[in-house]
């Protein structure tokens, strides 16, 4: 059962990483849309400011083209930002994996060892078996018996009737 379990885990921690790469593969995307209007916008900023001294004038297209340079700007970092956050959580996920891959891989190997274990282990007798201590004899427990019979028997474990069938 926990071995399942294990693997049910696995299987959401899976489906979890193949999420986290469609929204980093997203956020790459709308990074790359907004470099091309940020680079245009800069480009667009450095002309006007490499105009002669006397040409330059703070007006409200300057005004436009800093605040809209610097909007992108902003919007690119936060999305750098969660690209990184992305990244480390991926990089979560993948460590997590692994040890449920190990967890999984353990809990197969003692599965299997404990089936070779029972496989060789030897027949047990059934339960409930009496010895006689005056004598060696096995006899199966029968109905009601007295005190003084009962004084006589002990009931074993497998283990006893093993061992008194070794002596």
């Amino acid at each position: 059962k926990l071995r399942e379990s294990l693997q049910v885990q696995l299987a959401h921690v899976q489906e979890e990483i193949a999420k986290a790469h469609k929204v980093k593969r997203k956020l790459d995307d709308a990074i790359a849309e907004k470099m091309a209007p940020l680079n245009l916008a800069k480009q667009r900023y450095d002309t006007r400011s490499k105009k002669p001294q006397r040409e330059v004038i703070l007006d409200e297209v300057e005004h436009a083209l800093s605040l809209q340079y610097s909007e992108l700007k902003v919007c690119v970092s936060e999305l750098q930002a969660k690209v990184c956050a992305v990244n480390e959580h991926i990089a979560s996920l993948e460590k997590t994996k692994v040890e449920l891959k190990l967890n999984i891989q353990d809990k197969s190997r003692n599965i299997l060892m404990d089936q070779q274990i029972h496989s060789m282990a030897p027949s047990r007798p059934p339960t409930g078996a009496t010895i006689n201590t005056g004598a060696l004899s096995l006899r199966p427990v029968t109905g009601s018996t007295t005190s003084s019979s009962m004084s006589q028997r002990k009931t074993l474990s497998a283990f006893d009737v093993a061992t008194t069938r070794s002596m």
